[in-house]
Formats: C-alpha cells, sequence, structure tokens
C-alpha cells in the first residue's frame, strides 16, 4: 500500500486555468518553462500503490527577465542635449534607469580632462 512509486507535482500560474503535472522519482527536481514575473501555486504529493497521499502546497514568484538594450535618440542645441530612450516596457517592470554621459571641454582638454556622469532616477525626467 504505501509504496513509494513516484512524486506528482502539478503547478499552474494563480492567474492562470492551465494545470500541468509532472512525475518524477527524484527529490529535487527543476520545473522550466515557466513565464518570468509570475506567480504559481505548485502541489507535491507522494504516490504509492495506493494512490496519492496529501499534496503539500507552495507559493513560488518567478524572478522578472532582464530588459533588452534600450534604444536612444538625441536633439542638440547650444545649451542642452536632450535624450529620448526607448525601453521595451511592455514586457518589463521599469524599477530605475541610468544615463551615463561624458563631458569634454572642447577649449582645453589638458586642463579640463573629461568628467563622466551618471545619473540615475526612477521617473522620466533627469534635472542635471
Amino acid at each position: 500500500n504505501g509504496m513509494f512509486l513516484h512524486f506528482s507535482i502539478s503547478y499552474q500560474a494563480t492567474e492562470g486555468t492551465t494545470n500541468t503535472t509532472v512525475t518524477t522519482t527524484a527529490v529535487n527536481t527543476t520545473i522550466s518553462g515557466l513565464q518570468f514575473g509570475t506567480r504559481y501555486i505548485f502541489y507535491v504529493a507522494f504516490v504509492g500503490r495506493g494512490g496519492a497521499g496529501p499534496a503539500a502546497q507552495i507559493s513560488a514568484l518567478t524572478l522578472q527577465a532582464d530588459p533588452s538594450q534600450p534604444s536612444a535618440t538625441h536633439t542638440v542645441s547650444t545649451t542642452q542635449i536632450s535624450v529620448n530612450v526607448s525601453v521595451p516596457i511592455a514586457r518589463y517592470v521599469l524599477d530605475m534607469y541610468c544615463v551615463t554621459f561624458t563631458r569634454i571641454s572642447v577649449s582645453n582638454v589638458m586642463d579640463n580632462p573629461p568628467v563622466v556622469t551618471t545619473l540615475c532616477n526612477s521617473s522620466n525626467v533627469i534635472s542635471l
């Protein structure tokens, strides 16, 4: 009756309706092919000759994927440079962004070495 056959692992996204079940005899199992930034509910049960026992429930949130490289355009005037950055945020949560730029004095590079500055902000405007 209690002879071990395998583990049954059923899971689904909390906002989904599709339930997937895998079976394994391994005590360490990796479930792949999940969506990034999604909460899943897992049910793990011991299955023996008498059937499945009670399932343990586990809730886990997958990590966000790293965003792809943004594209940028710029506009130059005599007193400012405007940079417009386009990030594919439809698939990502944009928590913060940083802009790195180098100031170079055209009058005398030897007396005024280039200055590299990085500014970070969590809104869509950086003030200099």
